[in-house]
């Protein structure tokens, strides 16, 4: 990182995953110093020693340009730092930080209301995250749909029914709604079907 310092002041990007000697104030330092401007993609995913300090000061320094976050392994990160990630980067696109322990429902409810233009979250390896996690459609991104084992007695609790845009499909068995577009996927519990 070092070297990175006054050799590198055109980055766009930085990609330092799975170097196990980066520590948490190695990395807080770099961010703090480094006089070039926001990064929009930064991954230093499996980094066991990455933590608080490197999350707050790369936040800092480039959270008004952040597009793509992988910090994916950092698990001693707090949930105050977690909750912290919208208010520096409103315009997030993708984060991923599976098996960040303190990821929990209320981080990823803060992050769908505080990034509207986020269109993939990785959170796989955080136990805290539940059936409740809170998600996110927009009828305006769907603009075609298919329903997949849905019998003919089910109907789906969304403005996506009244607008005509799904319309069940006749078949035996029941799991799950998928809709699709070019850019998302989202699958919808069974829950989210009921009786007429």
């Amino acid at each position: 990182l070092r070297g990175i310092r006054p050799h590198a002041q055109a980055l766009v990007s930085i990609s330092l995953s799975d170097m196990p000697s980066l520590t948490d104030l190695c990395v807080s330092e770099f961010f703090a110093s480094y006089k070039a401007s926001a990064l929009p993609r930064i991954d230093f995913s499996h980094n066991p020693e990455l933590s608080r300090k490197s999350l707050t000061a790369l936040l800092e320094h480039s959270g008004s340009a952040l597009i793509h976050l992988n910090i994916n392994g950092w698990k001693a990160t707090s949930n105050q730092e977690l909750m912290a990630i919208p208010e520096y980067a409103s315009e997030l696109v993708c984060i991923d930080f599976g098996f960040c322990r303190e990821v929990d429902d209320f981080v990823i409810k803060a992050l769908l209301d505080g990034c509207s233009k986020l269109t993939e979250i990785k959170c796989f390896g955080c136990n805290r995250v539940t059936v409740n996690c809170p998600r996110k459609v927009s009828p305006l991104i769907c603009h075609s749909a298919v329903l997949v084992n849905v019998p003919t007695w089910c109907s789906l609790e969304s403005s996506f029914v009244a607008s005509n845009l799904i319309r069940p499909r006749e078949t035996d068995y029941v799991n799950e709604v998928h809709l699709f577009h070019p850019a998302l996927s989202f699958t919808y519990p069974f829950k989210y079907l009921k009786k007429h």
